[in-house]
């Protein structure tokens, strides 16, 4: 669109954004009309190296304007938060390596969330990601007379990092890393009851969660300053962003194939066989909790939680790229498996082992503990799958559980039977002869 064809807003809340030749009309946020200039315009940020960088078709072009207009104000406001509570947030710093460092020393394995999937979600996912780790912090953490569960975020992004500065995080006793879980020794350090057999971990190749670089160190330099990086700034950076944004956002427009492409895995999924239960060696790779397997962790409340540690997808997808976290596992090196949800939710499906990154640490946590499955599955459950499936007692030992195709199929069968049932009723009221009384007559 031509400067000299300039769009006209249709709403006090849009205006006209320029890029080049070209002319956008978009809805601001409110944060953004909030901060005018002396003649009463929004103050926005430099958009002139966008020009020839668009992607083709008018709404992409449109939408990857408003991504980096919105990644780059988010990234104004997150060096002006630096500056004012550059003193607070050292001295938080501190206090939370102290906090953390005792919380590794209690001999539980630790629990990971992998931020790698950041490129495949949108800004609202992003930002639901950064509420559901604040969640989950809240569950991990030594509180209500519980445990602590030692916790780290990986595969932390300079696009990820002004979502998540969002949250007053530096005091936090947990690990914010750039390095991916493959690369971090997730297993305990003694593992519980026992005493420490070696001074040092293996050389094994692996850093210690604790000695990782965490991300919110580098917000800072040593001045003071802000020293986070904007991850729109950069050609090669740029294009980066607009590919991975554009992806993103296309895969979630409303692909009807996509979708029934979806719900045929998921019915192939819970038509296929039990998976056999897996307990993971000790002293080997971590597990990965997928709902993408088969193989299934051990249900029993005596059964050991993996003291190789857990790493969680930290994927919010609207269920887009099934099979991206089962990927990753496959190629990291990790044992992929689920949770074993089908012997203890009653007419479980496939689609109910898709659950929330906070569900399924909260899940994770409570293990470690000793919680039992039952209890915590009550707890940690969204409302929505406790509405349409009730919870019962675990099978006995060797029993085989069943599995949602089963409980699938028995429903269906019992539809029909009640169906046939009706229709033979239906007919044998037809054939019998049809008495009416006289007012009946009369009516006629």
């Amino acid at each position: 669109m031509a400067a000299s064809e300039d769009p006209k807003p249709r709403h006090p809340c849009q205006k006209v954004v320029k890029v080049g030749d070209e002319a956008f009309t978009l809805r601001l946020s409110d944060e953004m009309l909030q901060d005018i200039d002396g003649e009463g315009n929004p103050r926005l940020p430099d958009l002139s190296d966008l020009a020839g960088r668009l992607p083709s078709g008018v709404r992409a072009r449109k939408r990857a304007v408003w991504r980096v207009l919105e990644a780059r104000k988010e990234h104004e406001r997150l060096c002006g938060m630096l500056v004012k509570n550059a003193e607070a947030m050292r001295a938080g710093r501190v206090r939370g390596e102290e906090g953390l460092r005792t919380l590794a020393a209690g001999g539980r394995a630790w629990i990971c969330v992998d931020c790698a999937f950041d490129s495949l979600m949108t800004s609202g996912e992003l930002r639901s990601l950064r509420d559901q780790i604040a969640r989950s912090y809240s569950l991990v953490r030594d509180a209500r007379g519980r445990a602590g569960v030692p916790f780290v975020v990986c595969g932390v992004s300079p696009l990820l990092v002004p979502t998540l500065c969002r949250l007053d995080f530096s005091r936090w006793t947990m690990r914010f890393t750039s390095l991916p879980w493959h690369k971090l020794r997730l297993r305990s350090r003694t593992p519980p009851g026992e005493a420490s057999t070696a001074a040092a971990p293996a050389d094994d190749g692996l850093v210690d969660p604790l000695d990782a670089p965490d991300v919110r160190d580098g917000l800072l330099d040593a001045s003071g300053s802000p020293a986070v990086l904007d991850p729109t700034r950069g050609a090669d950076a740029l294009e980066q962003c607009i590919r991975a944004w554009s992806g993103a956002e296309s895969a979630g427009g409303g692909d009807d194939d996509g979708r029934s492409s979806r719900h045929k895995r998921l019915r192939d999924a819970a038509a296929a066989a039990e998976g056999a239960v897996v307990r993971p060696p000790r002293g080997g790779p971590p597990v990965y909790l997928t709902p993408d397997v088969q193989e299934t962790l051990p249900a029993g409340d005596d059964d050991p939680w993996p003291e190789c540690g857990t790493v969680i997808g930290g994927i919010v997808d609207r269920s887009r790229h099934t099979g991206a976290a089962s990927a990753a596992a496959e190629e990291g090196g990790a044992v992929p498996l689920r949770l074993p949800l089908e012997r203890f939710v009653a007419g479980a499906k496939a689609a109910t082992r898709v659950l929330t990154t906070t569900a399924v640490v909260e899940i994770a946590a409570g293990r470690q503990r000793g919680v039992p499955w039952l209890e915590l599955l009550g707890q940690a459950l969204p409302s929505r799958k406790g509405k349409t499936f009730a919870l019962v007692a675990a099978p006995r030992a060797g029993a085989k559980a069943e599995t949602g195709a089963e409980a699938e199929d028995e429903a269906e069968d019992e539809t029909q039977a009640a169906n046939e049932a009706e229709g033979e009723t239906e007919a044998a009221a037809a054939k019998k002869p049809k008495v009416c009384d006289d007012a009946e007559a009369t009516a006629e």
